[in-house]
């Protein structure tokens, strides 16, 4: 089973946003199966140090971005408009 953490500063930016309760639900649909149509889940470049986080949606033109620690944990560090920096996985 797939476990995610969450850094305080993503969770404040979800909160910001108000989209809390949607994150725990797509949250929840990416422990239970990461291929969700919901999620759109991708890897998503970062511009600066070329790294690829995996990603996935929380609502249209909102997605969150993580490191994986191992094979089932993750966490979640930010959360914002990344739909720019797309890259299908």
């Amino acid at each position: 089973m797939k476990k995610v953490i969450i850094t305080k500063l993503a969770k404040k930016k979800i909160d910001k946003l108000g989209l809390w309760e949607t994150y725990e639900k797509q949250r929840d649909y990416f422990i239970a199966d990461p291929s969700h149509p919901s999620l759109d889940f991708k890897n998503i470049q970062d511009n600066k140090s070329k790294h690829k986080f995996p990603s996935f949606k929380i609502k249209r033109g909102i997605r969150v971005l993580m490191v994986k620690n191992n094979e089932s944990t993750y966490t979640v560090f930010d959360a914002g408009e990344h739909h720019k920096k797309q890259e299908r996985k």
